[in-house]
Order: structure tokens, then sequence, then C-alpha cells
């Protein structure tokens, strides 16, 4: 029953959370995936309009999978004050993340020897499709987070996707947020088959670049499959998950903080979780009791979110050892981590951790400010990606072409190189070529 306290030395909860960072799943959905790329690019549109009907919005007709500008535009005029003011925060604060990472992907020379000249020129991406998913609650922050970052990289169309919200329509609050963050194009329907359609190109935006955002295991396989159309995108980014590192000694207000914490990832859903970890068993049962309490006031009042409370995943994990808990977090590769304890108590550990997604450190940097507003991305590697893959932001919408120059002189120096490996490699017009020059 959750919320439950286990203990790392019993082995059980550890290898049950482990065996959740898994690849995407395959069999039947990875044929279901291809069948969707298959209708897509034999029927375009149609294909489109048909899965979204089945699945989506069984009212939906042939026009509605294109969002007018003036549609958006309506969005954006009718959103209430606060959250227009809300939005406007996050951009700011998202667009200055972003614009410092750019400042590492500009295009770059460097002189190695004289006439030797080496470097790297920057493009932006031509153009995205940023998905949006909406089927357990409207992200506006995803629309925010993956279109400011893809208009400060410079990318031409940013088309954003979304399924319908209420009925045949997308949620107005999500189109409105996108457009302010630099969205050029709105598209509404079924998320595999508007991510197939983008990658196929067989639709009349044509075909996009890139494709990101969040989403269930069959529209990120959909992602992924894209690639064999030479699209890039970041695979694992699916149900969320998170840790907590904490320690014992605070008030009772703090447990409750560290309560409503934890549930924050977990409120997206049952194929979310989340796992609080601590050296300090007195600790554990506190928040355990906090738990209880956060669940009754939160979720108790109405069926929906009941629901919602009995399907939750996560525990309570006491370690013996502190080493032991950074291994395991390493090993976990959470996608959010927060150091729930002082900022100065946390520095040396927060510095041993290599696989989050991102880290919030200390009791004022809750999860939602990150999801929201704070201005790095959250749109961030699950499932044990973070072992690979980083967070999404301005350095997924830029490519770079590699540039050399050599003069004579600097080709005469290289030429015993390149005869040295030409000759190894079995290829002498490799080797040739050069000594013409």
């Amino acid at each position: 029953m959750f919320p439950t306290i286990c203990y790392a030395s019993e082995g059980g909860v550890l290898e049950a959370a482990l065996a959740r960072r898994c690849a995407l799943p395959a069999g039947a959905l990875e044929r279901d995936v291809d069948r969707v790329y298959e209708r897509v690019s034999a029927e375009g549109t149609d294909a489109l309009i048909d899965y979204t009907k089945r699945y989506d919005a069984p009212d939906f007709e042939p026009g509605d999978y294109r969002i007018s500008p003036e549609f958006a535009q309506e969005c954006v005029n009718s959103l209430p004050s606060e959250l227009r003011a809300a939005i406007d925060t996050a951009i700011k604060n998202i667009a200055a993340v972003n614009q410092r990472i750019l400042v590492s992907l500009a295009s770059w020379t460097e002189v190695l020897e004289d006439g030797h000249v080496v470097g790297e020129r920057a493009f932006p991406l031509n153009s995205v499709l940023v998905w949006v998913p909406a089927r357990k609650a409207p992200l506006i922050s995803v629309a925010i987070m993956l279109c400011v970052a893809a208009k400060v990289a410079g990318v031409g169309k940013i088309i954003v996707g979304t399924p319908p919200s209420k009925g045949r329509f997308p949620d107005r609050n999500t189109i409105a947020a996108a457009k302010l963050s630099g969205a050029t194009d709105f598209v509404c329907g079924n998320g595999l088959a508007i991510v197939a359609s983008a990658a196929t190109g067989n639709w009349p935006l044509g075909r996009v670049n890139a494709i990101y955002g969040p989403g269930p295991h069959a529209v990120a396989m959909a992602m992924a499959r894209g690639a064999k159309y030479g699209v890039a995108t970041q695979p694992g980014v699916g149900p969320s998950d998170s840790l907590i590192i904490f320690k014992g000694g605070f008030r009772d207000s703090q447990y409750a903080d560290l309560a409503r914490n934890f549930l924050t990832e977990i409120e997206h859903g049952k194929d979310s979780f989340t796992y609080a970890l601590t050296t300090d068993a007195a600790a554990a049962r506190a928040l355990s009791a906090a738990l209880s309490q956060a669940l009754l006031e939160v979720f108790g009042r109405e069926a929906h979110y009941r629901q919602i409370a009995d399907d939750m995943q996560g525990a309570i994990v006491v370690f013996d050892e502190l080493s032991e808990l950074i291994a395991f977090t390493n090993r976990f590769a959470p996608e959010h981590l927060q150091f729930f304890m002082d900022p100065a108590e946390s520095a040396e550990l927060s510095a041993r951790i290599e696989t989050a997604g991102e880290i919030l450190d200390g009791y004022c940097t809750p999860f939602v400010a990150a999801n929201y507003c704070i201005g790095v991305t959250a749109v961030l590697p699950t499932g044990g990606f973070g072992r690979s893959f980083s967070g999404i932001n301005a350095r997924n919408f830029v490519r770079f072409t590699s540039y050399g120059q050599l003069d004579r002189a600097a080709l005469r120096r290289l030429l015993p190189t390149i005869e040295a490996i030409g000759s190894a490699e079995g290829l002498p017009n490799h080797v040739e070529g050069a000594r013409l020059r």
C-alpha cells in the first residue's frame, strides 16, 4: 500500500525500481507503430484524421487538424491576465537559459598550424515538430520549454502538435502558450499519426528535421521510428520519474512540504513514480505520516484523484550507508532529483551524481518550480536514459558542419600521415589524390 517504507538491505524494492529503467517495449506495440507509419505514408492526412476520430475525438472533422493563425491569436487574446503574466515570466527565464546555452554553440575556427585551419559552422534546424501531450492534463509548460528553445536556436518553422482536449478541439491555453513562445504552425490530432506525418512528410507541412516532446511509450516509439526517415529525436522522454534525497531533523511543516513535493511528479498518473531516499529511519517514518496526511488532503475529496492515489507507485527507501544511496541514484538515473536539505549540506553529495536529468538543490527548489519557470529545461530523459542523454534545450535545435582548410605547405606536412593511413587501409587512390596536389 502506498506509501511504503522499505530498507535497501532487503534488496527487493531496489531491484523493482531498477527493473523499470528499461528500453521501450517492443512486440505488439512496435508493430502497431509500424502500421501507423505505413498508413500515413500511403494515405497522408486521411490516415491522420481517421486515427484521430477512432482514438481521440469521434466527431473530428477533416479540417480540424490544421489550427489557423486566427484561432491561435484568439487563444492568446482569451488568456486570463494572471496566466498570461505567468507565461511571460516563464518565457523570459527559459529564453535566458537557452541564450546562455547558445553561446557555446557558436561557429568557430582555429589555426592549428600555418595554413591549417579547422572549425565548425553552426546552423539552426529548418523545421521541427514539438509534441505537447494533453491526455492526462494540458502541459502548457512543455509548449513553452520546447518552443522557446527552438526559437532561441533560430529554427524557422516550429510546428506544435497536440491532441484534442475537449471534444474535437485542442487546449486553448496550450496553443496560446506555444504561439507566445515562438510556434509558427499548429496541428491537432492523434499523437502517433502526427509524429508519423511529420517524419514521413506526407502532409502539407512537409518533413521536419527533428521531433521532440514527452509522451507515453507509443508516442516515444513513434518518434524513435522517425530516425529511419532522417529525423532527429531523443529517446526516453516518457512517463515521469523522480528521486528525493532527504535527511532527518525536520519540523512537521517541512515534512509536509517534502510530502507535497513527493507527490508532484506522480500526480501525472499511475505510470509515473517517485522514490524518497534517506539514511535516517526516523525521518522515513515521519515522511510516511506526512504523505498519508497529504494524500487525504489533496486526493481524498474527489473520486478521480482517489483513484490516482490508489494507483501511485513509489516508496521511501532507507539505506545503511550514504555511499550506497549515491550508487543507487546513479544506477537509477532519475529524470528529476531533488536534495531536500540545505544546499550547504548537499553540495558535496550533488557533485557525486552523474546521471540525473536535473538536480534541484535545497528546500526552496521544488520540482514544480523547475517544471514551470526556473528556466532550465524540464523535458528530460526518463526510464534510465539519463545515463546516456541530456534534457532538451537549444542544443537539440542546432546542427554543425565541420570545416577545414589547408594550403599547399600544410598538405605537404600531412602527406606522410595520409600515406601511412591510406596504405594501411588499402585505399591507394586516397593517397594519390593528396600526392597530386
